[in-house]
């Protein structure tokens, strides 16, 4: 067996669906290296099938037309498909994952006996969305808000300059997202050691459906937005690794067929109430990546797809899926969370989500990173032996901080 089948086999495993035989070596390769072949241990981390197609029983009786899971020995074997054939199983990915209770309303409470880093996994496996309730110690989050509370201030009142660059040789760290939102880089002296190495938030990150072992720290800081900020455009944080627009047809792959690179962490410095406008997710969205080249092409083979399944039109309609394909969400797909102090959400940078209106008197602040799947070849080759290193140790090496310029001058929020 070569290296393209054995990493055929892998992705197989981790994803439990069958990837097209088109994914090339070159790409394979940015997920799992030359020398992380044998890495991988079905036996530990291996996604039963059970798990993928876990949804209600009343929904699985009344909709017998969505297979999203394969059968269990085809699921090593990557297989070739027509074009209606494929579009017709990522919008059964989609489906199932807005009619699958975890991804529509799942959360998990870290101080729940029921809690489970396994249970945390799955639901990420599927959803590409983690709700997680009382993850945090309070006071450590308390902590990391005194410490940043004066940075802000200082920098809206020019006490600290607005100009300045990123260890990524960005010529900023503080970008306007609109007007009234912006988000910050900060220093690396408000790194926040304590929620960063979190054990369990590593252990989460580090399973292969996940980020896996090899993750890094990309940057960290906060979103923040005024009193009067409206609501954000749909948006997804990064483009689908292989292209937004031709990964099917050009690598062969698309959609969940591929492992999360990139995830973002959110974790609010306050309790955000319906009236700050709470985080918003495309449930299902991320099925759809690389998809959405030629959207009358698409169009066209979705109808093909009705053909051989009518049913899919009660489940998903053409509407509906134009708006997908034009960066919107229909509104049966939206989830609205409202996070507490201490709760954090983890959501795949693939997965369209916006921010609701600022309607309180609030200044709305959140804690956020984002941390990126890698590999042990670039580590080593970048970083020498991580093996003797903490995750810390690690960060502060590659991640990126904002450094603010010496000369002071005010923040204006305008664009």
């Amino acid at each position: 067996m070569d290296d393209q089948e054995k990493w055929m086999k892998t992705l197989n495993e981790i994803i439990q669906t069958n990837v097209n035989t088109r994914v090339k070596l070159d790409d394979l390769k940015l997920l799992f290296g030359e020398d992380r072949t044998n890495d991988y241990s079905t036996e530990n981390h291996s996604v039963k099938l059970k798990d993928r197609c876990e949804i209600t029983t009343d929904y699985q009786e009344e909709n017998t037309l969505i297979e999203p899971c394969i059968q269990e020995n085809d699921s090593m074997h990557g297989i070739e498909r027509e074009p209606d054939e494929e579009m017709e199983l990522f919008i059964k990915h989609l489906i199932h994952s807005i009619n699958d209770p975890d991804c529509v309303e799942g959360e998990l409470d870290f101080r729940s006996e029921n809690f489970s880093i396994e249970r945390a996994s799955q639901i990420w496996h599927k959803c590409r969305l983690l709700i997680l309730r009382n993850f945090y110690d309070q006071q450590d989050i308390l902590n990391f808000r005194m410490n940043v509370t004066k940075f802000v201030y200082d920098l809206k009142s020019g006490r600290v300059n607005a100009n300045g660059k990123s260890t990524y040789a960005d010529n900023f760290y503080v970008y306007d997202v609109d007007i009234l939102r912006w988000d910050l880089l900060l220093p690396s002296r408000f790194f926040p050691r304590e929620l960063m190495e979190n054990p369990t938030l590593l252990r989460i990150l580090e399973d292969d459906r996940v980020l896996g072992e090899y993750l890094k720290l990309l940057s960290y800081g906060l979103v923040l937005s005024e009193p009067g900020a409206s609501e954000q455009q749909w948006h997804q944080d990064a483009a689908f690794l292989f292209g937004q627009y031709d990964a099917l047809v050009e690598h062969g792959i698309a959609g969940l067929q591929w492992p999360s690179n990139q995830i973002t962490m959110m974790a609010p410095l306050l309790n955000i109430t319906h009236d700050h406008g709470p985080t918003q997710f495309c449930i299902g969205s991320a099925s759809l990546n690389g998809l959405l080249g030629d959207v009358d092409s698409l169009e066209f083979w979705y109808e093909r797809a009705l053909e051989r399944s009518p049913s899919l039109m009660s489940e998903m309609s053409i509407e509906d899926f134009s708006m997908l394909l034009d960066n919107d969400c229909p509104a049966r797909m939206w989830r609205s969370t409202e996070l507490n102090f201490g709760d954090v959400a983890l959501w795949d940078f693939d997965l369209m989500h916006r921010a609701g209106p600022n309607n309180s008197t609030d200044f709305r602040s959140a804690l956020y990173a984002s941390f990126a799947r890698s590999s042990r070849i670039e580590d080593a080759n970048f970083y020498g032996k991580i093996e003797e290193q903490d995750f810390a140790e690690k960060s502060f090496k590659r991640a990126r901080f904002g450094i603010p310029n010496s000369e002071a001058k005010p923040l204006t929020l305008t664009l």
